[in-house]
């Protein structure tokens, strides 16, 4: 893997370098030290029917992350009898929010199971993408380039309870006449970057061949945030060589459009100098 440059100076330096590669056909599976109850399911959780044990839903996270040791309730009540209990460190798949409440339902096996309190719980993305994927970027007076992003694998941060998946991006572009073709490194944090009961991740797009005279990689850091399914801009490491900031904001509704949206954010952050330095090291 090549080198990483990131703003959150523990991201770069903790990060262990050994990729798990996640099991994605079991019903239950150890992942990076993680347990998984039940199959992953994309887009917002959703119960089959608009209950779940008696007790009607509200939208949630579709996976969640446990925090701490948590009692299962067979209602969204304290006093309500124990129907199980999650250990720390597994992930769980949810049905939703009993409505009105901080309670979230939770599955087993498939099976409606019972009620966690939300405080012992964090939003968990599924960084994983089942094969490389293509496309092309484009802008006023950028390079025109075609990409291939290729999923690496996660693994967890030491000392911490962040999971990271990798990806490597594959870039051929258009610069001064010929075809100039590098490689990035991006990185999604599958857990909330900063507060853990949010629903927003980071990403960077990372290049290690670009750097300035104290070594820092240029990097474009992005967040997502999950309920508003929007990707936006959020720093650069090296602003020196950074064109204008994006303002906008763009939607962004499961993985390969959130890690298309980073990239087209970096893309568009690469300035003059960026461009020359690529076209010196190749």
């Amino acid at each position: 893997m090549a080198e990483r440059g990131t703003l959150q100076q523990w991201m770069r330096l903790a990060a262990s370098r050994s990729a798990c590669l996640a099991a994605r056909e079991t019903v239950c599976v150890t992942v990076c030290g993680a347990v998984l109850i039940g199959a992953p399911t994309p887009g917002h959780a959703e119960s089959k029917s608009p209950t779940f044990l008696g007790q009607t839903l509200s939208a949630a996270a579709p996976d969640y992350f446990v925090l701490k040791d948590a009692n299962v309730r067979g209602k969204p009540l304290t006093k309500s009898p124990r129907v199980g209990r999650m250990r720390k460190g597994m992930r769980i798949q949810a049905a939703g929010k009993a409505k009105g409440t901080n309670w979230v339902a939770v599955r087993k096996e498939g099976k409606d199971w019972g009620f966690i309190y939300a405080a012992a719980l964090a939003p968990v993305l599924d960084g994983a993408i089942s094969r490389p994927f293509t496309g092309k970027l484009a802008g006023v007076d950028l390079p025109e380039c075609e990409y291939t992003i290729r999923y690496e694998g996660r693994h967890p941060v030491d000392g911490d309870v962040q999971i990271i998946s990798d990806y490597v991006v594959a870039l051929s572009c258009d610069f001064n006449g010929r075809k100039l073709a590098f490689t990035a490194t991006m990185f999604l944090t599958e857990l909330p970057y900063q507060d853990l009961r949010k629903d927003i991740f980071q990403l960077n797009v990372d290049l290690p061949e670009v750097k300035d005279k104290e070594e820092e990689i240029m990097s474009v850091t992005s967040l997502y945030e999950y309920g508003k399914k929007e990707v936006a801009f959020d720093a650069v490491t090296i602003a020196s060589l950074a064109r204008t900031q994006p303002k906008t904001k763009k939607k962004a509704d499961a993985i390969p459009a959130v890690l298309t949206a980073a990239l087209e954010f970096a893309h568009a952050i690469w300035g003059p100098g960026v461009w020359a330095a690529l076209s010196k090291v190749k």
